[in-house]
């Protein structure tokens, strides 16, 4: 039974305050990693996407979820597993109107909504400099069956000017563009409070970098 090899999406931090960004093209400002209605991943036989009441995995026995996908290929599932993940603060209105109109329908709505708004591929994570001299903008490049197009997940507010720059300048030094994908799985693992304080982080430790080094010029 798929029951007995799930494993959940990792998309929480135990946080039990819901505090959702305002503008909804975003990451949920935090995420609540105990809500009863969550999507699973069975990766046994072929990519199975599944969204399960929780209350009912947890029993140990057969259950049927609310609805259940199976993906092509591993790209078409990690599309898939983006798609649920940008529309998290659904899932719990998702999990009772599964309830009360049964599997068969509930399926037919999830389908028409995937069909509305086709899972997309991504095809690269970028950073932005923002107009402000305090901001950027961090996202994802997308292509999908209406091409390609860029979706931004997270404004950022440095502390100043002078900060966003330290961040700018560890950004274009050895290739640390590459740890961006990494603060974006962030993201969506933990909301957006976790990625304003991995991108602080950075331009502080890039200050502090900073002093070492004029210090022990000065050596």
């Amino acid at each position: 039974m798929l029951s007995k090899v799930i494993r959940r999406m990792k998309f929480g931090s135990g946080c039990q305050r819901r505090a959702y960004a305002k503008d909804t093209t975003m990451f949920l400002q935090t995420i609540d990693a105990h809500d009863r209605h969550q999507v699973l991943i069975d990766d046994r036989n072929g990519f199975y996407l599944l969204f399960a009441d929780t209350h009912e995995v947890g029993l140990g026995r057969s259950f049927t979820p609310h609805w259940v996908g199976e993906m092509a290929d591993r790209r078409t599932l990690e599309a898939a597993v983006r798609w649920f993940a940008r529309r998290r603060d659904r899932w719990q209105a998702w999990g009772a109107l599964a309830k009360a109109v049964g599997h068969a329908t509930f399926d037919r709505h999830m389908r028409a909504l995937i069909a509305a708004e086709p899972f997309e591929t991504v095809s690269g994570t970028f950073v932005h400099i923002a107009e402000d001299p305090c901001e950027i903008l961090l996202g994802k490049v997308l292509d999908g069956s209406n091409g390609t197009r860029q979706d931004v997940l997270h404004q950022h507010r440095f502390t100043s000017a002078a900060a966003r720059q330290r961040f700018c300048t560890w950004f274009d030094a050895d290739r640390n563009f590459e740890q961006i994908g990494a603060i974006v799985l962030l993201g969506y693992q933990t909301g957006a409070v976790a990625v304003a304080t991995a991108l602080d982080d950075i331009a502080r430790d890039a200050a502090a970098a900073g002093v070492r080094a004029r210090r022990k010029r000065h050596c």
